[in-house]
């Protein structure tokens, strides 16, 4: 199968109105999906006016002429959107709720249902008009229809700095985008899960919204930027910057791009091999400490050139600088490399090239770890054919299906490892086409190395839309 875009949670991997939005979004549809309802459904009474908030009329916040049309705020200000949980703590999931793919999705935490909940915030001068959102993940796959299979939506409540804007009633059968008509200024917006539509799996128990569009107008005399908003879990981060302002701070990106890819990558292969070898850390004592020095450095570093744009990511850089090495395993490294690289991006999501950088390191450093992963997997399936074959029964061992299921894996692991081992040589040299073989490529076949693959969908995304080549 090929690889695809990652399905988790919700099923692999809220009406007011269900109205056509006024901006489509990048990768939508050209027509609308089979089975949207032809009329609106009926409509909750709309809010009662909200009053004029002096405060931010005082700081401009004045409301735009009526014939101005609105533009999504998430892609024009600077902006910032979290989530109340991510499903098995994946960071990216958020960034699918406005990736502007329809065939993605933000997915909750398993059990997050009612009570879930989108914010975001919105800059001194922009005025909200309306949310428009999905209900569901609207995608289909060749196994299962994603959208009829999960729960979605059918009531939210809004607030905004805490305080209740009103209730409303969305269509859990439309895989439109769904308008919500709340208006106000500049603020922390909340919607919040209040009623659910179950699926037709009763194992898929999250939350999952394909797309979020904020809907408004920049302030007098304000000109659209190029933005994405800052994400975070759990809590609203900080307004994001428009672009990296100076020269230095530039360099100071390029080098800790660099510095971390050339560090984590190098420790990375080095315990892998040991550890799959020994089952014991790879490095020790003197060398231990010295790379300790350098991991909790090259944090701080990156938290150091981050703090500018998200202070959230900043944090949280700090606090993994602070947390103990111990005993690693391989897969509890992941947080060293997933925490470092979504700071990054949020970095650099204003400077294409820049991004363009973090997403292809990102992709190296995956693909060196599936490399590693895949030597292991060849080595420990020729190892059990050897262990099978001469302790075999069998006066033929070669007729021992114990014997030939053996070495079908063993085939298997090489063939997988010469794969992953092909795709990383090229990596560097042509990175776009072999992009494009890693999507037309079979996901492997083992356990081990599946999740791995798949974790590259993120990084291979971003490359196709920052980088030129």
């Amino acid at each position: 199968m090929a690889l695809a875009l990652a399905l988790v949670a919700c099923g692999e991997e809220t009406t007011t109105t269900a109205a056509p939005s006024t901006e489509a979004p990048t990768g939508a549809p050209s027509e609308p999906p089979t089975g949207a309802p032809s009329g609106p459904p009926e409509q909750a009474p709309p809010d009662e006016a909200e009053p004029p908030d002096e405060e931010a009329r005082a700081e401009g916040d004045e409301a735009p002429a009526p014939d101005t049309p609105p533009v999504n705020l998430l892609t024009v200000a600077p902006t910032s959107v979290a989530v109340s949980s991510v499903y098995e703590g994946r960071f990216s999931q958020v960034e699918r709720l406005v990736d502007g793919n329809p065939e993605t999705a933000w997915n909750s935490r398993t059990g997050d249902l009612e009570g879930a909940w989108i914010a975001f915030r919105l800059p001194p001068g922009a005025r909200l008009s309306a949310i428009e959102l999905t209900v569901g993940f609207t995608h289909r796959t060749a196994r299962a229809d994603l959208f009829t299979g999960n729960h979605r939506i059918r009531r939210v409540r809004v607030t905004r700095d805490g305080e209740p804007l009103g209730e409303h009633t969305l269509d859990p059968s439309s895989q439109e985008m769904q308008t919500i008509p709340v208006s106000g200024p500049r603020g922390d917006y909340r919607v919040e899960i209040l009623d659910l539509e179950p699926g037709t799996r009763d194992d898929w128990r999250e939350v999952c919204v394909s797309e979020l569009r904020v809907m408004g107008h920049l302030g007098p005399g304000e000109a659209p930027g190029r933005y994405t908003p800052a994400l975070g879990v759990e809590g609203l981060p900080a307004l994001p910057m428009a672009e990296v302002d100076s020269d230095e701070a530039v360099e100071d990106l390029e080098i800790e791009i660099e510095s971390f890819t050339v560090l984590w990558e190098a420790y990375e292969a080095e315990q892998i091999h040991a550890e799959f070898q020994t089952g014991e850390p790879g490095v020790s004592g003197e060398e231990a400490q010295s790379f300790r020095q350098e991991r909790r450095e090259s944090l701080g570093s990156l938290a150091s050139v981050v703090a500018p744009a998200s202070t959230e990511h900043e944090r949280r850089l700090r606090e993994l600088a602070a947390q103990p090495v111990g005993i690693w395993r391989w897969r509890e490294r992941r947080a060293d490399l997933d925490t470092p690289m979504a700071a990054l991006a949020v970095a650099t999501q204003n400077d294409p090239a820049l991004r363009c950088r973090v997403a292809r390191s990102h992709v190296q450093l995956l693909l060196g770890r599936l490399v590693e992963l895949a030597e292991w997997e060849r080595e420990s399936t020729e190892w059990s054919e050897m262990e099978i074959s001469s302790g075999s029964a069998y006066e033929d061992a070669d007729a021992d299906p114990e014997v030939v299921a053996a070495q079908r894996d063993a085939d298997r692991a090489q063939r997988e490892l010469t794969q992953i081992h092909d795709l990383q040589d090229t990596w560097a040299s042509d990175p776009a086409g072999t992009g494009r073989r890693i999507q037309a490529a079979p996901r492997p076949s083992s356990p081990l190395l599946r999740p791995e693959w798949d974790a590259l969908n993120a990084p291979l995304r971003d490359a196709a839309q920052h980088c030129r080549q």
